[in-house]
């Protein structure tokens, strides 16, 4: 671990013992954190980004030494990022989507009023054509 490592988690207290008697503890932990990963993602909010940032970003945190601590802790840190990954990313695609829809919605809205366009010009060839042959005659 390095002087800015040190220098950057001085500020967290140690919380395993208060922690792996409480939500570490308890047999749903797997299940909330799947539960999270799969159904409540976009609920992650920029504080619970804020504080997982000291754990993803520590960079005596790498893959090989959490590794050698825990193999269950690496599965932790790498599920701890990839959330962060896809809250980050969420930033830029959520308003994309957003304005696909909205481009959707006025397609579906100027679709519906060409339907309406062609149907009108239709019976107007339609009546032009009676007209011609109402003329021919």
């Amino acid at each position: 671990m390095g002087r800015g490592d040190v220098a950057r988690i001085s500020h967290i207290a140690d919380s395993f013992e208060v922690h792996k008697r409480g939500m570490v503890a308890r047999a749903t932990f797997l299940r909330n954190i799947m539960l999270v990963s799969h159904e409540n993602r976009d609920c992650i909010n920029d504080e619970d980004i804020e504080l997982l940032e000291p754990y993803t970003e520590l960079s005596a945190l790498d893959d090989a030494a959490t590794r050698n601590a825990s193999f269950a802790a690496l599965g932790l840190l790498q599920w701890a990022r990839a959330m962060r990954r896809y809250y980050i990313e969420s930033k830029i695609v959520y308003p994309k989507l957003a304005a696909l829809k909205a481009a959707e919605g006025r397609l579906s809205s100027a679709e519906v009023a060409l339907s309406r366009a062609e149907k009108r010009l239709r019976a107007c060839e339609d009546e032009v054509a009676q007209l011609q042959r109402n003329y021919e005659k």
